[in-house]
């Protein structure tokens, strides 16, 4: 059995930590993350229809899909669209709920041939997940 000076520093451990992780949770510090990424053709009923991992260039335009989880209050992230490695989009997109579904549109150029790839990224510019695509 531990002597009372162990059970003391354990239970100031236990107290201290416990202060730490609701000062934590009320300053609304959550640990986002992007559960789904997908490349579609469409969004229906807040859902992708298809999953693109090389399309046809001819297509008018694509949707990265994402759902989040872990937000708090007043977080946004961004949709990054790159083309060959190049930045070509930035969307920036609010997060209203610890389960959010969102998305964002890129129409796409006639010169769209090429490497596609899309990264989803928190406010600190904090890379959450990407998804990679081509347009032939």
């Amino acid at each position: 059995m531990p002597g009372r000076k162990t059970v003391r520093y354990l239970l100031l451990a236990l107290l201290i930590n416990v202060g730490l992780l609701c000062a934590y949770v009320q300053a609304g510090q959550t640990q986002l993350e992007a559960s789904d990424i997908v490349v579609t053709t469409g969004i229906r009923d807040r859902m992708p229809v298809d999953t693109v991992r090389s399309y046809a260039a001819s297509v008018d335009a694509l949707y990265c899909y994402s759902r989040i989880t872990g937000a708090g209050k007043d977080v946004t992230i961004s949709h990054v669209w790159y083309h060959d490695g190049r930045e070509v989009a930035r969307v920036v997109l609010p997060v209203g709920s610890p389960n959010w579904r969102t998305w964002s549109k890129k129409r796409v150029p006639i010169t769209g041939r090429g490497n596609w790839r899309v990264d989803v990224l928190d406010e600190q510019g904090g890379l959450l997940g990407a998804r990679k695509f081509q347009l032939l």
